[in-house]
Protein backbone atom coordinates (compact mmCIF):
# COMPACT_ATOMS: atom_id res chain seq x y z
CA UNK A 1 0.00 0.00 0.00
CA UNK A 2 0.91 3.74 -0.88
CA UNK A 3 0.91 5.89 2.29
CA UNK A 4 -2.37 7.86 0.85
CA UNK A 5 -3.89 4.10 1.34
CA UNK A 6 -2.88 3.92 4.25
CA UNK A 7 -3.26 7.13 6.03
CA UNK A 8 -7.34 6.52 4.70
CA UNK A 9 -7.52 2.79 6.17
CA UNK A 10 -5.79 4.42 9.49
CA UNK A 11 -8.53 7.38 9.47
CA UNK A 12 -11.31 4.68 8.94
CA UNK A 13 -10.47 2.48 11.33
CA UNK A 14 -9.62 5.13 14.09
CA UNK A 15 -13.01 7.06 13.08
CA UNK A 16 -16.31 7.37 15.52
CA UNK A 17 -18.10 6.11 12.27
CA UNK A 18 -16.14 3.10 12.00
CA UNK A 19 -16.55 2.37 16.07
CA UNK A 20 -20.16 2.54 15.61
CA UNK A 21 -20.72 0.42 12.72
CA UNK A 22 -18.53 -2.16 14.01
CA UNK A 23 -20.42 -1.75 17.45
CA UNK A 24 -23.84 -2.25 15.40
CA UNK A 25 -22.33 -5.05 13.48
CA UNK A 26 -21.65 -7.23 16.74
CA UNK A 27 -24.95 -6.14 18.03
CA UNK A 28 -26.90 -7.85 14.98
CA UNK A 29 -24.44 -10.61 15.33
CA UNK A 30 -25.15 -10.78 18.97
CA UNK A 31 -29.03 -10.37 18.23
CA UNK A 32 -29.18 -12.92 15.63
CA UNK A 33 -27.50 -15.81 17.89
CA UNK A 34 -29.96 -14.92 20.45
CA UNK A 35 -32.65 -15.07 18.15
CA UNK A 36 -31.69 -18.94 17.10
CA UNK A 37 -30.74 -19.88 20.89
CA UNK A 38 -34.50 -18.42 21.92
CA UNK A 39 -36.45 -19.28 18.82
CA UNK A 40 -38.29 -21.90 20.92
CA UNK A 41 -39.43 -19.18 23.55
CA UNK A 42 -40.32 -16.83 21.33
CA UNK A 43 -42.60 -19.31 19.37
CA UNK A 44 -44.30 -19.86 22.88
CA UNK A 45 -44.67 -16.34 23.86
CA UNK A 46 -46.07 -15.15 20.34
CA UNK A 47 -48.67 -17.78 20.82
CA UNK A 48 -49.22 -17.20 24.15
CA UNK A 49 -49.86 -13.75 23.30
CA UNK A 50 -51.89 -14.19 19.64
CA UNK A 51 -53.87 -16.41 22.47
CA UNK A 52 -54.56 -13.91 24.45
CA UNK A 53 -55.45 -11.15 21.86
CA UNK A 54 -57.64 -13.48 19.73
CA UNK A 55 -60.57 -13.19 21.18
CA UNK A 56 -60.81 -9.32 20.99
CA UNK A 57 -59.90 -9.14 17.66
CA UNK A 58 -62.68 -11.64 16.58
CA UNK A 59 -65.01 -9.49 18.50
CA UNK A 60 -63.41 -6.40 16.62
CA UNK A 61 -63.94 -8.05 13.68
CA UNK A 62 -67.04 -9.09 13.84
CA UNK A 63 -68.28 -5.57 14.65
CA UNK A 64 -66.83 -4.22 12.10
CA UNK A 65 -68.74 -7.38 9.62
CA UNK A 66 -72.34 -5.56 11.41
CA UNK A 67 -71.80 -2.35 11.71
CA UNK A 68 -69.21 -0.87 9.86
CA UNK A 69 -70.52 2.25 7.09
CA UNK A 70 -67.99 1.11 4.61
CA UNK A 71 -69.86 -1.83 2.34
CA UNK A 72 -66.18 -3.09 1.22
CA UNK A 73 -65.09 -3.09 5.28
CA UNK A 74 -68.15 -5.00 6.03
CA UNK A 75 -67.57 -7.26 2.84
CA UNK A 76 -63.97 -7.89 4.46
CA UNK A 77 -64.58 -8.61 7.71
CA UNK A 78 -67.05 -11.07 6.68
CA UNK A 79 -64.54 -12.94 4.54
CA UNK A 80 -62.09 -12.62 7.12
CA UNK A 81 -64.18 -14.40 9.47
CA UNK A 82 -65.43 -17.04 7.09
CA UNK A 83 -62.14 -17.59 5.86
CA UNK A 84 -60.77 -17.86 9.47
CA UNK A 85 -63.69 -20.71 10.22
CA UNK A 86 -62.24 -22.72 7.50
CA UNK A 87 -65.20 -21.57 4.98
CA UNK A 88 -62.26 -20.14 2.32
CA UNK A 89 -62.87 -19.96 -1.35
CA UNK A 90 -61.89 -23.03 -3.08
CA UNK A 91 -59.29 -22.25 -5.30
CA UNK A 92 -59.14 -23.18 -8.59
CA UNK A 93 -55.64 -24.92 -8.71
CA UNK A 94 -57.29 -27.48 -5.99
CA UNK A 95 -59.83 -28.30 -8.64
CA UNK A 96 -58.39 -31.53 -9.53
CA UNK A 97 -60.68 -33.64 -12.05
CA UNK A 98 -59.00 -37.36 -13.23
CA UNK A 99 -58.97 -37.89 -16.64
CA UNK A 100 -58.80 -41.16 -18.74
CA UNK A 101 -55.88 -41.65 -21.18
CA UNK A 102 -58.02 -41.36 -23.91
CA UNK A 103 -59.95 -37.67 -22.51
CA UNK A 104 -56.43 -36.71 -22.49
CA UNK A 105 -55.59 -37.87 -25.75
CA UNK A 106 -58.92 -36.39 -27.06
CA UNK A 107 -57.68 -33.13 -25.31
CA UNK A 108 -54.34 -33.00 -26.65
CA UNK A 109 -55.53 -33.71 -30.08
CA UNK A 110 -57.94 -30.82 -29.98
CA UNK A 111 -55.16 -28.48 -29.01
CA UNK A 112 -52.73 -29.45 -31.30
CA UNK A 113 -54.11 -31.87 -33.90
CA UNK A 114 -53.53 -35.37 -34.84
CA UNK A 115 -49.72 -34.67 -36.15
CA UNK A 116 -48.73 -33.06 -32.94
CA UNK A 117 -50.74 -35.44 -30.39
CA UNK A 118 -48.47 -37.73 -32.18
CA UNK A 119 -45.28 -36.05 -31.82
CA UNK A 120 -45.78 -35.11 -28.11
CA UNK A 121 -46.99 -38.58 -27.33
CA UNK A 122 -43.29 -39.76 -28.50
CA UNK A 123 -41.80 -37.63 -26.54
CA UNK A 124 -43.32 -39.39 -23.61
CA UNK A 125 -42.70 -42.91 -24.63
CA UNK A 126 -39.57 -44.76 -23.77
Amino acid sequence: MNGGTEYWAFLIVVSPWYTDFVSTQTLRNQACKLRKECADEITDELHRNFAEIAPRALNILSDLAENAESESVRLGATRDLLDRAGFRPIDIHEIVKQKSVEELNAQLVSLVGDDGARDANKCFQK
